[in-house]
């Protein structure tokens, strides 16, 4: 399916699964996750449905710290020279 697909879907539709947020930069619909347990309708409130997914590039130092153990010089070379953003 694509995402005009899934957005179209009566099952998805009828169980409000399509869930709306904000992003730093954008507003974006996502599915909400399909699990639904009877009497419990699914949570259309993204913030208290699931923590907030990280943006790309956000654990990109923390991560690289923690395997590789760089350092600041180390990752601003790395910035400088278009290997990360």
């Amino acid at each position: 399916n694509t995402a005009a697909d899934i957005a179209a879907d009566p099952h998805v539709l009828s169980r409000d699964f399509i869930v709306e947020t904000d992003t730093p930069e954008h507003h974006v619909r996502v599915v909400a996750n399909p699990i639904a347990f009877l009497d419990s309708p699914p949570s259309t409130d993204v913030a208290t449905a699931s923590p907030r997914w990280p943006l790309l590039g956000e654990g990109t130092d923390r991560v690289l710290r923690e395997r590789l153990d760089l350092d600041d010089v180390q990752l601003a070379h790395l910035r400088q020279t278009g290997v990360i953003q």
